[in-house]
């Protein structure tokens, strides 16, 4: 009977954290957008990626969740978090490195701002998701 391996609990960890971090920019939409104006990415760009992410997100959880329990391509689908991840990080040190008051919004509702930790914590996860592609 087939089960969850080692690099299956790695990919729903990180796909259950996605899908936890778009829950919550949905469920305070309000914040989360407020968050992405104070990016500094110009009218169209907010609105991308305040309407766009969300649903990347969860896409991308679900692929993850499928591919923990082996349906699809798992090791496509860690690059494809890793590359997320990345972008992330690319984006939460650009954002730090011009706006140093602009919110987080990773989880939503958070006043918090960019910051090292957060840049940080983005990066450690493209590690897992890259580190996870390459064993699984």
């Amino acid at each position: 009977m087939g089960g969850i391996d080692d690099a299956g609990v790695c990919i729903s960890a990180l796909g259950a954290l996605l899908a936890w971090s778009a829950t919550l920019k949905l469920r305070f939409r309000t914040e989360f957008n407020a968050a992405v104006r104070t990016w500094g990415f110009g009218p169209t760009w907010t609105r991308v990626a305040s309407l766009g992410l969300p649903p990347f997100e969860l896409t991308l959880a679900a692929g993850l969740m499928a591919a923990a329990f082996n349906v699809g391509n798992r090791t496509l689908m860690c690059w494809a978090c890793f590359l997320t991840f990345t972008a992330f990080s690319a984006g939460q040190l650009w954002v730090w490195r011009r706006r140093p008051e602009a919110a987080c919004g990773c989880f939503g509702r958070s006043s918090r701002s960019v910051s090292t930790s957060s840049v940080l914590r983005t990066t450690s996860l493209a590690v897992a998701a890259g580190f996870t592609a390459v064993v699984s």
